[in-house]
């Protein structure tokens, strides 16, 4: 006779089979000390909620800030997002854009720091990501800035949400 078990999934798990989890990277070579890297982050009225992570690697050591209501003069880039259900035609409401011009970085709402290169635990660069998820207002824009400590910093950011009431 066959075992007969309830299975479980988390959350953000189920969201993936429901088709609204997305995913958008963005790789950069060259990031100095005096010009940090910004992307937007923007959350249309009306809909789904975004419930927001991001994975900030560096060669060497920086730090990333995520930011709500900057001041803006250029929208920057729109990335591209990719659903993480490759068998649904759901499209993101959310979107980033790397390369906005920012007149004022607005609110900090948090950072992290990737740890200092060169030290014996942590010989090269290193990897910060938040372990809970932002939860986006509506009709809000939102700024991660990337710093560098060093001029010719490279970098990958991974932003990952999924959108739900």
């Amino acid at each position: 006779m066959p075992l007969s078990l309830r299975t479980t999934v988390e959350y953000p798990h189920q969201q993936i089979h429901e088709g609204r989890a997305f995913a958008v990277s963005s790789y950069d070579t060259d990031i100095d000390a005096a010009g940090p890297k910004y992307y937007r982050i923007s959350v249309p009225l009306g809909g789904l909620s975004p419930h927001l992570e991001m994975e900030l690697t560096l060669k060497d050591a920086g730090i990333g800030e995520l930011f709500e209501a900057p001041t803006l003069t250029g929208q920057g880039t729109d990335l591209v997002p990719v659903n993480r259900n490759r068998n649904s035609q759901n499209v993101a409401t959310l979107v980033v854009a790397v390369d906005p011009t920012v007149s004022a970085p607005g609110t900090l709402l948090g950072f992290v720091r990737v740890p200092n290169a060169g030290s014996p635990s942590q010989p090269v660069g290193g990897m910060a990501y938040e372990r809970h998820e932002w939860l986006l207002r509506p009709g809000k824009n939102y700024l991660f800035r990337v710093t560098s400590d060093s001029d010719n910093n490279a970098s990958w950011l991974a932003f990952n949400w999924y959108e739900a009431e």
